[in-house]
């Protein structure tokens, strides 16, 4: 058992902090003495107290015996309403655990977490740091993480009495022998205990308050866990040493480190001024990415190799570059540092594999004037650490890499448009796919990058591939076709990696699968998928080359994770990923959808988009394989307007020319046109996807269907849906991905649009339908001047 004294146990547990890897369990001792609604909070022996006198006065069944009773023996007659009515349970509740006062070092000392446990029913945490709540027998969801992560929150291991004054719902209070045992056993329950597992065996434990005397469920939780616990410290904060029973007692609850302190208000004081020190001195200038260098790779070697194991162009571990020098400047590159001096946000977009990192590295090296802050695609960012970034640097450039920004940074840009602009930052966001809203609410500067080469760009490069004596690169091909073709010349393959996905089992293929979708897993995400720790290190540790196992930095993933999976080649995983039974990836799916969709539905949304399963399963066959997939999907997903959307899309890109199909994908996509009305309020971004979805499709009918009445039903309807996703007052609300999908839809969908209205046009229409023609001949001018609009935003890209 390890002993610190005051000043030892507060520079550990900052340490924690910092690091992102310790959470505390407060018990009654925090709030005991705390004034109440009408009363003081009371400990664990007062309560006993209180118990045993109002049962005396209800009851006349127990005799003296019941002095001796233990804590959950009382509370097993207390809330029993045969034995003591509940209005008298209730009051007691009211008058000594609502509208709780903390002293101001407390809320202090609160908010040096990011998130709290407590056995504690009181409202302490929440009615004075502003803590938000999560109880027992509630789902835990993401709609509110923003409020969450920006103000803390508190998990209530042991219920509220608020909550149990106003509603009856049956589960709440955890107080007794019997609520004990539902509380670890009820599924409602699981993501509670899933979330305190979590922790367990990834953080440091700090009980404060907590005399750990009669907590079977902490014992039951620790038992649990123990095995999958390495290294962690589970510290009690206390004024004297255990000896004995009580010393074996602390151990059955896995405490291994005790801390002692002289006094727990001078405790409570000294590690908030501690922590608030560490962290002026980890100041903005310390950050690890900032102003990242550059290693050049020039020998032939070591540039094959690089790219035999996929190496990513950024090393995350030490922060550099790490550029072949085969590579060169892309043409947009000289416009995007020219527009740097008079523009504030920018975004690239790209498809992955066409030199996105490569870009923003030339970026960074030519753009002296500036400090620049990366944030790589292995890394998600607190937004509340990049709030402090942004109001704290001048003259920077903030640049997010893919899959590095995440919809609560979304938000907190467009917040502080102005700070940016007034502090001269810029802001760089590269992205795989298009970014709703985000280009007209921040007026920035758009650049498309192509992953492939124009003529200019392939002679330059192939002057860098002669001098290597490389095969040349041919215009048509993408950067990762050239990779394998180069390696094929030099009688290489991809080394040391995987050839076949049989050798995974079933969990090791979900974190390929989620590492291939979102680049990076989080044990957090593993943990949720029923994954053990010690699972995921032994399937990183087998192919050390394509998988690695880093620590989480300390603002990354809302802290709720240490450690993660990166991968270095994903162009292995999706060979890996072609190769998968239909039912396996069926499940692999259902496990992403069923354990985090549910909770995040913006962030895991990806795991089922049609884009995503089309990139990753792009061969003969792939439509049914979509098909079935969706199929085995619908289940639990058919109450999600999104994936009626993503299943029209799928139908509607993959059997363009099968009637029997577009008519039922029409119907998924009016469904999901429908179903975004949500209460109410209409998520326009989604219906007007939908409507465009559910117009293409009838373009399509229109162009295969023989039977005249039918094929003027299609047009009609097409026209109509088009006029008013193009030219209806919520036009100005149409994101960005619709607005480019229009003009550069594969096939000519926007030629198509076109020839179908031009065809609508005759006198006999005129006549017929006059407003439908009309409609026609708007959407004619309309995709006209879009086209003319979008070419000029992507002359950077040509």
């Amino acid at each position: 058992m390890q002993v610190f004294n005051q000043v030892e146990g507060i520079k550990v547990i900052v340490k924690s902090i910092i690091g992102n890897k310790v959470v505390p369990i407060i018990g009654a001792g925090f709030t005991a003495g705390c004034e109440a609604c009408d009363g003081v909070v009371p400990n664990g022996q007062k309560m006993k107290e209180i118990m045993r006198e109002c049962i005396k006065e209800h009851t006349n069944v127990y005799d003296d015996a019941i002095d001796e009773y233990s804590f959950k023996d009382l509370s097993d007659i207390f809330f029993d309403a045969d034995e003591v009515p509940v209005s008298a349970s209730l009051d007691i509740l009211k008058r000594m655990f609502t509208n709780v006062k903390l002293p101001e070092y407390k809320i202090d000392f609160l908010h040096c977490w990011k998130y709290v446990y407590t056995i504690n029913i009181d409202d302490a945490i929440e009615y004075n740091a502003g803590f938000k709540v999560v109880l027992p027998y509630t789902k835990l969801r993401d709609e509110s993480i923003k409020d969450i992560k920006k103000n803390g929150y508190v998990l209530k291991l042991h219920g509220d009495a608020g909550y149990e004054i106003f509603c009856d719902k049956g589960h709440n209070i955890v107080f007794s022998s019997d609520q004990y045992i539902s509380s670890l056993r009820h599924p409602d329950n699981a993501n509670i205990i899933n979330s305190i597992y979590s922790d367990y065996k990834q953080k440091n434990i700090v009980f404060i308050g907590c005399s750990l005397d009669d907590e079977p469920d902490l014992k039951v939780i620790y038992n649990e866990v123990k095995n999958d616990i390495h290294g962690s410290l589970i510290m009690q904060v206390r004024r004297n040493a255990p000896e004995g029973i009580e010393l074996k007692r602390l151990k059955k609850h896995g405490v291994n480190a005790i801390l002692l302190v002289n006094n727990y208000d001078t405790f409570y004081k000294e590690l908030y001024t501690e922590l608030r020190m560490e962290e002026a001195r980890a100041a903005v200038s310390s950050y690890k990415y900032k102003n990242p260098k550059t290693d050049i790779i020039s020998d032939k070697n070591n540039i094959l190799k690089s790219i035999s194991i996929g190496r990513k162009p950024f090393d995350d571990k030490y922060g550099i570059f790490k550029i072949p020098s085969l590579y060169i400047e892309r043409n947009i590159a000289a416009d995007i540092l020219r527009d740097l001096d008079r523009e504030h946000f920018f975004v690239i977009q790209g498809r992955r594999f066409s030199g996105k990192t490569y870009l923003i590295n030339y970026i960074i090296q030519h753009a002296p004037a500036y400090d620049k802050f990366l944030f790589p695609s292995d890394i998600s960012f607190d937004d509340v650490f990049i709030e402090n970034l942004l109001e704290s640097a001048e003259d920077s450039i903030f640049i997010f890499d893919s899959n590095s920004i995440t919809p609560a940074i979304y938000s907190l840009l467009l917040n502080k448009k102005d700070c940016v602009v007034g502090c001269r930052n810029k802001v760089v966001i590269v992205s795989n796919t298009n970014e709703d809203f985000l280009i007209a609410k921040l007026k920035a500067r758009y650049y498309y990058i192509k992953n492939v080469f124009n003529c200019d760009e392939v002679d330059a490069f192939n002057v860098q591939a002669d001098r290597l004596a490389f095969v040349q690169r041919k215009e048509y091909q993408t950067n990762l076709e050239y990779s394998y073709i180069l390696l094929k010349q030099q009688n290489m393959d991809m080394r040391d990696a995987p050839k076949d996905i049989s050798q995974f089992t079933l969990n090791e293929q979900i974190i390929i699968f989620m590492l291939c979708v979102f680049d990076k897993v989080y044990t957090h995400e593993a943990i949720a998928m029923h994954i053990k720790v010690t699972e995921v290190k032994n399937f990183t540790k087998e192919y050390p080359l394509l998988f690695e196992y880093l620590d989480c930095e300390p603002n990354e993933s809302y802290g709720k994770s240490v450690t993660k999976v990166v991968h270095n080649s994903r162009s292995i995983l999706l060979n890996l990923i072609k190769e998968m039974p239909k039912e396996n990836v069926l499940s692999v799916i259902r496990s992403i959808i069923s354990n985090l969709y549910i909770y995040n539905k913006e962030h895991y949304k990806a795991a089922m988009m049609f884009d995503t399963l089309n990139q990753l399963f792009s061969q003969d066959g792939a439509g049914y394989l979509i098909e079935y997939i969706y199929e085995g999907l619908e289940e639990i997903l058919y109450r999600e307007p999104h994936f009626w959307l993503q299943r029209a899309k799928s139908i509607y890109r993959l059997f363009r020319n099968n009637k029997e199909k577009l008519l039922v994908a029409a119907t998924y996509a009016q469904k999901a046109m429908s179903d975004s009305d949500v209460k109410g309020g209409k998520n326009i971004n989604l219906y007007l996807k939908s409507e465009f979805s559910a117009a293409l499709i009838y373009c399509m009918l229109y162009n295969i269907e023989c039977e005249k009445y039918l094929k003027n039903e299609y047009q009609i309807k097409s026209i109509r849906m088009i006029h008013e996703v193009l030219l209806s007052p919520d036009y100005r609300y149409i994101p960005n991905s619709v607005r480019y999908d229009i003009i550069t839809y594969r096939e000519t969908a926007c030629s198509n649009i076109s020839s179908m209205c031009e065809e609508f046009i005759s006198p006999e229409n005129s006549e017929k339908y006059s407003v439908v023609v009309d409609n026609a001949i708007d959407i004619i001018k309309k995709l006209e001047q879009m086209r003319r609009e979008h070419n000029n935003s992507l002359s950077h890209s040509l």
